[in-house]
């Protein structure tokens, strides 16, 4: 089977500066994968790197076995791979409905049509009726974003993030924000969209990150310091090491 996301000796020098060294990682269909590390560990690089919003120096980017390094992000969209960011990315001034009917319409890769309005297509209003579903969103469908609750707008974002078909979902700190009983639902949420998805996140509580990975990633100075289940990253000292002090340079980008 080809792995969902894969990373191939992966760097990243900006000015200099080694951001990412030599990382390898697959992500597989259906897997939970934490990364996790120190501010500076080059975790939202990498990120920016698999999603398409950098290149990187060195390496390869595959997704679903097929060379996507350098496609750019709506390519890599249009082949599975989805992506939130650390602060939502949602029309604020419009209800949850018709931020979701976008999506749909956005992903359809069909042209506005200013003679029969695109709002009145029964095929976008019906995706719109699934993913409110999915999203558990039906009591907020037609309330405006920017009067939702926090923990609700990122809920919108992970379905919009999800309106088109994906294979990859990459989720930069779903938790920033949200309480740890929010965070734990989004994430429940995301995880029920398809057991086969493969999930990708970044989160600064490690603890939180242990407990709902079913792999962790942990970076450090750019590089891959250790991989394995939360049990043996737990048994491991990788994280006393890391995070009792050893010094490390800033380079979150």
């Amino acid at each position: 089977m080809k792995s969902a996301l894969q990373l191939t000796g992966v760097g990243k020098s900006i000015g200099g500066v080694e951001i990412n060294r030599d990382v390898h990682l697959a992500l597989e269909p259906g897997e939970r994968r934490a990364l996790i590390g120190p501010n500076g560990a080059g975790k939202t690089t990498l990120f920016n790197i698999a999603a398409g919003l950098m290149r990187p120096s060195k390496g390869r980017v595959l997704l679903g076995g097929a060379d996507v390094t350098r496609l750019s992000p709506n390519r890599r969209s249009r082949r599975g791979l989805a992506r939130t960011f650390q602060i939502t990315n949602l029309f604020a001034s419009m209800t949850v409905a018709e931020n979701l009917a976008l999506a749909v319409q956005s992903n359809s890769g069909r042209r506005f049509d200013f003679v029969r309005p695109w709002s009145s297509a029964g095929r976008v209003w019906r995706a719109v009726d699934d993913l409110v579903d999915r999203g558990g969103l039906g009591a907020v469908r037609n309330e405006v974003v920017g009067t939702l609750p926090y923990g609700r707008q990122r809920r919108l974002e992970v379905i919009v993030a999800a309106a088109r078909p994906c294979s990859v979902i990459l989720l930069d700190e779903p938790g920033a924000g949200l309480t740890t009983e929010e965070t734990e639902e989004l994430m429940t949420l995301v995880c029920g969209l398809d057991s086969e998805l493969a999930v990708m996140f970044i989160d600064h509580d490690v603890d939180l990150a242990l407990r709902l990975a079913t792999r962790v990633t942990v970076l450090n100075l750019g590089a891959v310091a250790a991989d394995g289940t939360p049990e043996q990253i737990r048994a491991s000292r990788v994280l006393d090491d890391i995070y009792l002090g050893r010094s490390h340079d800033a380079r979150d980008r």
